[in-house]
């Protein structure tokens, strides 16, 4: 179990005032109560709740913000009786490390430029503490903090409280419940079962949705999914999801503190600037870059747009390169004025060019070459059902590679009864072509360098194929 996460600058109460106060500037000791509060004594308390009563008696104010002796009173007030106060930081480590937490106050360091009130909860055998920082939502604030900084960082004296004295906290979830929650972390460890202890099942990245039940120790056990029946720690979680997103301003905006335009202004971002959110509250996004957040839209006016992503292309399979690279080789040779020879035709494309003239074969075999799918200099032709080479040495290596990137069978059946995807090589007796789909008509067309080829654009149609059967077909991965 942890405390809860307020944030002074909700827009919900940022602006609450009293005795000179309010909650977004003046609010770290009524936040940091309502936080533990709202989980161990009573959900329905808020910072506003606690500030309000604060304010009211004199405990917190504009000029000097919460008083240590405010803090103990209205914990009292609010059912938090149970807790020890220590002016000793190795107490106050200790307490952590049994499973309590602490409410301290910080000076100059990455949490305030002046004074702030905090909850620490959790301290790890790396000696880093985890924390409920009413004032920020980032990890570099809220997360794995060397203790050495918390204990140089603090003030006067520590609050320790132990959950445990609480046991009807409303906040403490039960075996029973099914939670939706969102992995927070970067990475989480899904474990064999309750503990750090046992090994890891697998990983999981910030935002996967998880489907939890079965609470006890600050462990879940997965309902659902490809983890179901392990388990995971409930500090690596949230109960909201992540938002990462761009935007681009479409006109000069402050960046502030909160989410509110009650809180201080970090900086002035101008038009056309891009920022990149990790989350999201009502109409406000978080952009982590700068530590603070922006508007989206207030009304009717929007003041970002999202930069939609460009649809990745989609990469094109061996068969549909096969394809392109046939009508390309094609195109090209005929602009070279090849001409067709049954024998005699060059290893490589290289070769070829050279000699001017190739056969139905062996232009399928220099795309394939050219695309990497089969060696350089590799010559196979398809006749009579078969496979065949120059040599029983070459025609075995040739049934070798096509394997690795291919299927073989024999449909002895027409092109319409066969079953035919573009990219299919077929031989016929004694014809080598590669399928390259159907026109309007419903004929197939061909990608060939055969007798009647030399000239012709491609794919084509070829009418005395129309219906003669396919002996046999290499068919791509």
């Amino acid at each position: 179990m942890k405390p809860n996460f307020y944030k002074q600058y909700d827009k919900d109460w940022a602006g609450v005032s009293g005795n000179g106060a309010t909650v977004a500037k003046n609010g770290c000791g009524p936040t940091s109560i309502a936080n533990v509060v709202s989980v161990l004594v009573d959900s329905a308390v808020t910072p506003a709740t606690v500030f309000e009563y604060m304010a009211a008696h004199k405990y917190v104010s504009g000029m000097y913000g919460s008083t240590w002796n405010g803090i103990t009173q209205t914990l009292k007030h609010f059912g938090i009786t149970k807790f020890r106060v220590t002016s000793s930081a190795d107490a106050a480590k200790k307490a952590i490390k049994a499973g309590h937490w602490v409410i301290g106050v910080v000076t100059y360091s990455r949490w305030t430029s002046g004074g702030h009130f905090i909850v620490l909860y959790d301290l790890n055998s790396k000696d880093c503490c985890q924390i409920s920082d009413s004032a920020s939502s980032s990890d570099a604030r809220q997360k794995n903090g060397p203790w050495t900084e918390y204990k140089a960082a603090e003030r006067e004296q520590w609050i320790d409280i132990d959950p445990k004295d609480y046991p009807n906290a409303p906040g403490k979830a039960k075996a029973s419940t099914v939670f939706t929650l969102w992995v927070s972390d970067a990475y989480a460890n899904v474990r064999k079962g309750r503990g750090v202890k046992y090994g890891v099942k697998g990983i999981l990245k910030r935002g996967a949705k998880l489907t939890l039940y079965s609470y006890s120790n600050g462990w879940y056990r997965i309902k659902a999914g490809k983890f179901k029946g392990y388990y995971i720690s409930e500090k690596t979680l949230s109960k909201y999801e992540p938002y990462v997103k761009v935007f681009e301003l479409l006109e000069e905006m402050n960046l502030r503190k909160g989410y509110s335009t009650k809180t201080d202004v970090i900086k002035t971002l101008p038009k056309g600037t891009k920022v990149k959110s990790s989350k999201k509250k009502g109409n406000w996004i978080y952009v982590p870059l700068y530590k603070g957040w922006v508007c989206v839209q207030s009304g009717e006016k929007t003041y970002l747009k999202e930069c939609k992503k460009k649809a990745a292309a989609k990469s094109k399979t061996n068969a549909e390169k096969l394809c392109d690279k046939m009508q390309a080789l094609i195109a090209e040779m005929n602009k070279l004025g090849f001409k067709y020879r049954n024998s005699g035709c060059a290893k490589t494309w290289t070769g070829a060019k050279k000699k001017g003239f190739s056969n139905c074969a062996t232009t399928a075999c220099y795309a394939l070459q050219l695309l990497g799918l089969i060696p350089k200099g590799m010559i196979f032709w398809l006749n009579a059902g078969e496979i065949r080479a120059h040599s029983e040495k070459e025609r075995k290596a040739a049934i070798k590679a096509i394997k690795k990137i291919g299927k073989i069978d024999h449909p002895n059946k027409s092109p319409k009864k066969a079953g035919l995807k573009p990219g299919d090589i077929c031989g016929y007796s004694p014809h080598t072509q590669v399928f390259a789909g159907w026109n309007d008509k419903g004929e197939p067309l061909w990608d060939s360098w055969g007798t009647s080829d030399p000239g012709k654009k491609m794919p084509r149609v070829k009418k005395s194929y129309n219906n003669k059967k396919i002996g046999i077909r290499i068919r791509l991965k």
